[in-house]
């Protein structure tokens, strides 16, 4: 059941008299059809404006590398098996099952203006009908990561061991992590793993890769 509080609340209600905000009634009606209660249909639909895009409610990815500084690669090396890294990463989203909400996409943006509706106004609480992770995955991933400019950090790992780690981290904490096995053509030997990359959630990477080093 939807509850409203208006405790200590500066947001005013959607049957308040001063909350004049034309509302689009399509809109509202597939959002009334995921069962959302109307009152926090219209408020979610004006609080956003109406945006039908995902540019409403996506997160800040990033995609951080972490270099195996024990190797001691040279310059060309190092940007070689970073760029390994960033096309394994990639492809490995692009493959992943979008485990996101399986709605079809005008439905999915009206359902995901009121779930920005819970993070953004915490005294109007929703009951959500549908399981939605708490971060894109996959393609819808690539695309946030995309919207915020395809934000790229490359840091310093001190070792394998600690490329082995970070990597065990990143992926208990539900974040795409890729790490680069050398060929062993130039430089260091086969088999060596030269950079590890993170991808996810600008919030989340932080956590895992937050205390390493800028290279």
């Amino acid at each position: 059941m939807t509850q409203v509080s208006t405790t200590g609340s500066n947001c005013s209600h959607p049957a308040d008299p001063e909350n004049n905000d034309p509302v689009d009634r399509a809109l509202l009606a597939e959002v009334l059809q995921l069962g959302f209660e109307e009152a926090i249909a219209i408020l979610a639909i004006s609080k956003t404006k109406g945006v039908q895009s995902t540019s409403a409610v996506s997160r800040q990815h990033k995609m951080v590398f972490v270099v195996n500084m024990s190797l001691k690669m040279g310059t060309g090396k190092l940007a070689a098996q970073v760029g390994h890294a960033t096309l394994g990463v990639y492809r490995l989203a692009q493959r992943s099952e979008d485990r996101s909400t399986k709605l079809p996409s005008k439905s999915q943006h009206a359902f995901l203006m009121c779930f920005i509706l819970r993070s953004r106004f915490h005294e109007y609480i929703c009951a959500l009908p549908l399981q939605c992770c708490t971060h894109f995955q996959g393609q819808n991933a690539l695309e946030a990561w995309r919207m915020f400019g395809e934000m790229k950090v490359v840091v310093k790992g001190h070792n394998t061991e600690m490329l082995l780690d970070i990597f065990k981290q990143a992926k208990d904490s539900g974040l795409f992590a890729y790490i680069v096995s050398d060929a062993g053509r130039t430089q260091i030997p086969a088999g060596s793993r030269t950079v590890l990359s993170v991808f996810g959630p600008s919030e989340v990477v932080d956590t895992v890769t937050g205390q390493l080093k800028l290279l």
